[in-house]
């Protein structure tokens, strides 16, 4: 009998029948050797920590999975994916459209990237979601399948996160070009392409949990119960420490460039007081023409690319640190998460419920790229610093 099943294993103690009874769940009923029997609609398939040890010829531990509730939580997510990918596929063809008319430029369009990315996670959702309404027995980590597909929508996620930080950034980057420098202002993005790039690569070796697992299962050797929680660990532990350092990164890069944005509006704001009449009219410039747009007829006409210059910056300014907030709090929020499903024990052998709830999550991430990409927004400024998920 596998070791699991004694008393020693998780400081749990033999329920009176000699089934398992721990911090893994309960089994009110099992056969002469231990193993627990499960009812019609339940199995011990659980992702990454199978509890299910009958492919090396061993006991069930307990049953975890209680089919109904598992289909519910995927059917219901596959739902708000189906949405969520009426919505991307409707901005992806309008920034299919626009790339159209920009082709001759040399430069990639990023938004068609995003929208990309964002079409591959959704449909990857779709594709994880389907396969366990149908195959409730198939577990991340242990089935092939599953675990590619798992492994593809994190990878997506990763991409097209770092594809929108690329675009925020550039645009805003691009409001700078008359105080650094078209060079440096290209310099610059190529940099971030550059790190952008590298961060999508690592992210998704990160969470290749799944396809690790999945190997060493394909290899035919017996995992032990602690190697199968270690898994389930790990899977959270590197979804924590990818969301975590994204989160991290973001905030140091932005501040870089916020930094950076306040230089700049300094140099525009001198060089709105040198056109205006030099330093001794700053006081009643600040008073009485704060306010004033670029295209305001009392305006001198000399003056209207500074005030423009000096608005932009402005702008671009106040978007980075809105989104910047936004976003630091949103992947706070998701390392927050997993960091609790790795604190609570009881939950490792039922992450197929977590993940689905992960993955609601992520489809309304992809409402809010389509509605930032979308024919919605294209009343703004083609050029604008777009609103952050």
């Amino acid at each position: 009998m596998d070791d699991s099943m004694s008393g020693d294993y998780g400081s749990s103690e033999p329920s009176g029948n000699g089934c398992y009874a721990g911090y893994l769940g309960w089994c009110s009923t099992c056969d002469y050797e231990g193993s627990c029997i499960c009812g019609k609609l339940q199995n011990g398939m659980s992702d990454f920590f199978l509890m299910d040890r009958s492919r090396w010829d061993e006991a069930v531990i307990v049953c975890p999975v209680f089919e109904p509730l598992l289909i519910g939580c995927y059917a219901l997510l596959t739902l708000f994916a189906l949405h969520a990918l009426y919505q991307v596929v409707g901005a992806l063809r309008v920034q299919a459209q626009i790339a159209f008319k920009r082709r001759h430029r040399t430069s990639v369009h990023v938004p068609l990237v995003v929208m990309s990315g964002a079409l591959l996670a959704g449909v990857a959702i779709v594709c994880y979601a389907s396969t366990k309404i149908i195959f409730p027995e198939a577990a991340a980590g242990i089935h092939p399948a599953v675990s590619i597909i798992l492994w593809v929508k994190g990878s997506a996620t990763s991409f097209t996160g770092e594809a929108h930080l690329l675009h925020m950034f550039s645009v805003a980057l691009s409001t700078q070009e008359a105080s650094l420098g078209r060079q440096r202002v290209a310099e610059a993005i190529q940099h971030k392409l550059r790190k952008c790039i590298l961060k999508s690569v690592i992210y998704s070796l990160v969470v290749m949990t799944p396809l690790v697992e999945c190997i060493c299962v394909a290899t035919g050797e017996t995992l032990s119960t602690e190697a199968l929680a270690a898994f389930a660990v790990s899977y959270n532990l590197c979804e924590a420490a990818r969301i975590g350092s994204g989160g991290l990164l973001l905030r140091i890069e932005a501040r870089q460039l916020l930094l950076s944005f306040e230089r700049s509006i300094e140099a525009a704001q001198a060089g709105i007081v040198v056109a205006g009449g030099g330093a001794a009219h700053l006081p009643s410039f600040q008073a009485h023409n704060a306010a004033l747009q670029p295209d305001d007829p009392s305006v001198p006409q000399y003056l209207q690319p500074l005030l423009k210059e000096h608005r932009d910056l402005k702008e671009a300014h106040a978007n980075i640190q809105t989104n910047v907030l936004v976003m630091a709090k949103s992947w706070r929020n998701t390392g927050i998460y997993h960091l609790v499903l790795v604190m609570l024990a009881p939950t490792w052998n039922k992450l197929g419920y977590f993940i689905a709830l992960q993955m609601v999550g992520y489809t309304y991430i992809m409402r809010l790229y389509a509605r930032v990409y979308g024919a919605a927004r294209r009343h703004q400024r083609a050029e604008g610093i777009v609103q952050q998920v």
